[in-house]
């Protein structure tokens, strides 16, 4: 007998084992239904940067522009995905970048959780703070979310600091 089989036949036939078992009312067992489902589905990531080095962290990018309820367990859902397919001990950290605060769902406590420890890292473009000396792709990055007058004037100064690159295809790349 496999053990799967096994499994779904004793919760099948008996549901107050799992409520046994995590020691809460058997009870409970009335108010659940109990199946064994297929789940397929694809995931596409926005991004994901690979290390050269398998002791440096995997860090998955999310860019959402709307709001969407499901966003974060479709975010992990693709980064368990991933580890699953790839490297199931890879350290990770997943970047979820919002237009704005308030396009961030609420989260769940598992959620809570990770961003806590840092697995999980919301970024809300609109309250970026950049430096005067920041990187071009922050810069960049700051542009999205800018009002249009703003970012016209920001535009400019952007293409004439990579005008004046030492590196022609680094300030090339800047411009597109």
């Amino acid at each position: 007998m496999e053990t799967d089989s096994f499994f779904w036949q004793l919760l099948n036939k008996l549901p107050e084992t799992l409520f046994a078992l995590l020691g809460l009312p058997i009870e409970r067992a009335a108010d659940y239904r109990f199946d064994a489902l297929e789940i397929k589905k694809s995931y596409r990531l926005d991004g994901i940067f690979v290390p050269a080095k398998k002791r440096m962290p995997l860090y998955f990018v999310e860019v959402q522009f709307q709001r969407n309820p499901a966003f974060y367990p479709n975010l992990l859902g693709k980064v368990y995905s991933y580890l699953e397919a790839n490297d199931p001990s890879q350290k990770w950290i997943a970047v979820a970048l919002f237009a704005q605060r308030s396009l961030e769902p609420k989260r769940q406590p598992d959620c809570e959780a990770l961003v806590e420890k840092g697995y999980v890292c919301p970024i809300y473009l609109d309250e970026l703070e950049v430096p005067d000396q920041a990187t071009p792709g922050l810069k960049i990055l700051q542009l999205v979310t800018a009002p249009e007058n703003e970012a016209r004037e920001r535009v400019s100064e952007l293409m004439r600091e990579s005008r004046q690159q030492i590196d022609c295809e680094r300030g090339q790349r800047i411009v597109e």
